[in-house]
């Protein structure tokens, strides 16, 4: 049988060993979190917009991306392709950011897709044989700084 003072000191040590690690590993999961609009706005305005083809639901919706984005390390592969929906989502476009237009206008037609452009050559983490569309390649390049000359 155990003594009565082992039972009131076990929970005490597992309440220390809980906030111990807690302790540890909330600020370094705080600081590395990838978020999907690193410009705001603070919420996406169209979580329901599906940015991917039917055969990825449900993890073709920008809301989809929104909630995975924060499990997520911040310089991952994975990180860098949620934000290549980020302004498709209706994330503000970044400060020095590149463009598709070179006038910086919204692309005209969003949907059409270029084949010359497959998105696993920018995006290691894309699934093979999938290519940009427009409005795709476009929300990918506004995660380029326009002023980083490793990127151009």
């Amino acid at each position: 049988m155990i003594p009565p003072t082992s039972r009131v000191k076990w929970p005490i040590y597992r309440a220390i060993l809980v906030i111990g690690v807690l302790n540890f590993v909330v600020p370094q999961y705080n600081a590395q979190k990838c978020r999907l609009c690193v410009y705001g706005p603070d919420t996406i305005p169209d979580p329901d917009k599906v940015i991917a083809d039917e055969s990825s639901a449900p993890a073709n919706t920008c809301g989809f991306m929104e909630l995975t984005a924060p499990f997520v390390d911040e310089g991952s592969e994975f990180c860098l392709a949620i934000r290549a929906t980020a302004t498709r989502c209706g994330c503000n476009i970044p400060p020095n950011a590149c463009h598709l237009c070179w006038d910086e206008s919204p692309v005209t037609n969003p949907q059409k897709e270029l084949q010359d452009y497959e998105s696993i050559e920018y995006i290691p983490s894309s699934p093979a044989g999938l290519f940009f569309s427009c409005e795709s390649l476009q929300s990918y390049l506004h995660t380029l700084d326009h002023n980083d000359p490793q990127k151009k």
